[in-house]
């Protein structure tokens, strides 16, 4: 349930916990106690969503590392450049240059990305 409307949430763009739990029509904190009794933190499904869209993004060359920083919502491309290397241990430009196994599409979710622009699977 709270992982399907990060998706959703994530389809449209937005990646903040409190319109998460707006989606889901309870309060941050009755969030948080059910993600924390019934599976990851809000933060760990919302960054695992980010990871996913990040990689697929990085594969369409035609987007700035500033453009896809944008659309995962983050304040700047330099949140999202040390995000990326804190996920994979290499930068978004490296992973573009044809570091082998980063953009793998085993590895991620069955759902559309943002504004259409990439299917996965």
């Amino acid at each position: 349930m709270v992982r399907e409307a990060a998706v959703t949430n994530a389809e449209r763009g937005e990646y903040r916990a409190s319109a998460l739990a707006r989606h889901l029509g309870t309060s941050m904190r009755s969030l948080q106690r059910l993600t924390r009794s019934h599976g990851p933190p809000v933060a760990a499904i919302i960054e695992e969503l980010r990871e996913t869209q990040a990689r697929a993004l990085l594969r369409d060359r035609q987007l700035s590392v500033e453009e896809i920083a944008f659309l995962l919502g983050y304040a700047d491309d330099r949140a999202f450049r040390r995000a990326f290397r804190r996920w994979t241990g290499q930068s978004p430009v490296e992973a573009r240059r044809g570091a082998s196994g980063v953009v793998d599409t085993k590895q991620m979710h069955p759902f559309h990305t943002l504004a259409g622009r990439i299917k996965l699977r």
